[in-house]
């Protein structure tokens, strides 16, 4: 008989609290979708009106600069970064060849263009500068005779690249 009282007061003692659980979960439901009324109004509320045509126009045409920015600088930054090379007092046209007992080393300098950006000027809008970023390296091939390093495979000499950067201003019609 004592069993069966423990048994009852265990349902009895369940039940009035999922009736609770339930309770607390439809208060949770309902306090949510006053939240999100609350969240949906205000931000209807706040939201920013679209731009009017002549503000897209603007917006486009800013894009398209800045975007024929960035194709010509990258196109001029490939250009000096080949005229780097041709006129470099190491560079391939200039190779040195070093006489090592038997063998001979070729070694010259390659610049290789790591990035290009264009930034436009926070403080004076349509103006434009543009940073290169470029690496020198040392490159080197080895053999028995010059002819043999000239033709041979150049690979970089370990610890020898240098980074640089360049700054070149957008200026009457050209980069400079």
């Amino acid at each position: 008989m004592r069993l069966n009282s423990l048994i009852i007061v265990c349902v009895l003692t369940m039940s009035l609290g999922m009736g609770r659980m339930v309770a607390a979960q439809e208060q949770s439901v309902s306090d949510a979708q006053s939240v999100t009324e609350t969240v949906t109004e205000t931000a209807t509320e706040t939201a920013e009106p679209e731009p009017s045509p002549e503000e897209l126009a603007a917006l486009q045409k800013k894009e398209e600069e800045q975007l024929r920015m960035h194709s010509d600088f990258a196109r001029f930054s490939d250009t000096w970064v080949a005229r780097l090379n041709r006129s470099h007092s190491n560079g391939y046209n200039k190779m040195r060849f070093i006489q090592d007992g038997d063998t001979v080393r070729a070694r010259y300098h390659r610049i290789e263009k790591r990035s290009s950006v264009v930034r436009e000027s926070p403080s004076q809008p349509g103006h434009y500068c543009g940073i290169l970023r470029y690496q020198d390296t040392v490159y080197e091939a080895v053999g028995t005779t010059k002819q043999e390093c000239r033709a041979g495979e150049f690979i970089p000499v370990a610890g020898t690249a240098r980074a640089f950067s360049e700054i070149f201003q957008f200026k009457n019609g050209a980069w400079r």
